[in-house]
Parts: C-alpha cells; sequence; structure tokens
C-alpha cells in the first residue's frame, strides 16, 4: 500500500513575513516619491497662478485704459513686501505712485510658507506695471522659482507686455 504525504496548501510565517517586509520596503519608497510628487505639484500651481494674473493683469489695464501694477503684498499684514512668496496684489495705479487706497485693488492673491521666488527687471524695480496699450513701460522681468537650489521654473514679461511660462 502507497501513503501519499499531503501538504496543506498555504504559505509558512517566514514566506508571509518576508513578502510583508518587501512590501513595507517598496511602500516607504512610494510614500516618499508621492510626497515629493505633490510637493512639486502644490510649487507648480503656485506659479500658474502668477502667471495667469500677470496675464489677467495685462488684460485689465487694456480693458480699463489706466496702468495697472503687480507688486509682491502680505494681505494677512496688509503691507507692500519684497518677497512674491508672501502673495502679490494687483491695483489700478492711474497716478503712477502706488498702491494708496483700498478702492485701487483688483485682485489679491496669498502666499505660500515654502516658496522661493526672485524676481528681477531691467530697470530694476521690485514690482511690474502694465501700461493701458498692454506693454510693460520698457521694462523686462523674471520671476524665477527654485526647487532647492535649481530654477525649476521661469515667467518671463517682455517690454511688449508679453508674459511667457518657461520651464
Amino acid at each position: 500500500m502507497i501513503t501519499y504525504k499531503y501538504r496543506q496548501a498555504g504559505f509558512s510565517l517566514v514566506e508571509l513575513m518576508i513578502t510583508l517586509a518587501i512590501v513595507l520596503i517598496v511602500a516607504l519608497f512610494s510614500a516618499q516619491e508621492f510626497s515629493n510628487f505633490f510637493e512639486h505639484r502644490k510649487q507648480r500651481i503656485f506659479m500658474q497662478q502668477l502667471y495667469h494674473d500677470l496675464k489677467w493683469a495685462r488684460l485689465e489695464a487694456i480693458v480699463l485704459n489706466i496702468p495697472v501694477t503687480i507688486q509682491p503684498y502680505n494681505n494677512q499684514l496688509d503691507i507692500v513686501t519684497n518677497t512674491w512668496c508672501d502673495g502679490w496684489v494687483i491695483f489700478k495705479n492711474s497716478d503712477k505712485i502706488g498702491l494708496e487706497t483700498a478702492a485701487q485693488i483688483l485682485k489679491i492673491h496669498s502666499g505660500r510658507q515654502d516658496c522661493h521666488i526672485t524676481f528681477s527687471s531691467f530697470p530694476e524695480r521690485a514690482y511690474f506695471q502694465f501700461s493701458p496699450e498692454g506693454s510693460s513701460d520698457y521694462q523686462n522681468g523674471t520671476f524665477r522659482f527654485y526647487d532647492q537650489s535649481n530654477v525649476s521654473m521661469e515667467i518671463i514679461v517682455n517690454q511688449t507686455g508679453r508674459v511667457r511660462w518657461d520651464s
């Protein structure tokens, strides 16, 4: 008579532990990558908002037939700042002096905490102004967004007022 040894179907505890360890390691690496992906996406959305607000400010200057200015602004402190990461304000600037009354404000955008934007222009100014014709009064400007230490995105505005995205 022949006897057969039957092995029960299933996995041993050691096999399950090894599989779970591998899955856990892969999940940890994936979670870090997903975190980096979502953070980069938030930063890109912030820069896209600046891009669209620059285009909108130019259009408003043409429609209202007065100069429109966009400059860094912290709406929580209600002050003009030097950093674009605090946010920005778009305002009618018929007297070309600066933001003096709340009635001039067209739009305010709030800032981000973990942001690194620089703005350089020629001539050197802390703001950008569009004339009623949509040009930028002989001012060129570049907004650079830094991801760690590298420039990852740029918004360029030329003298004719054309706003261009570079990444």
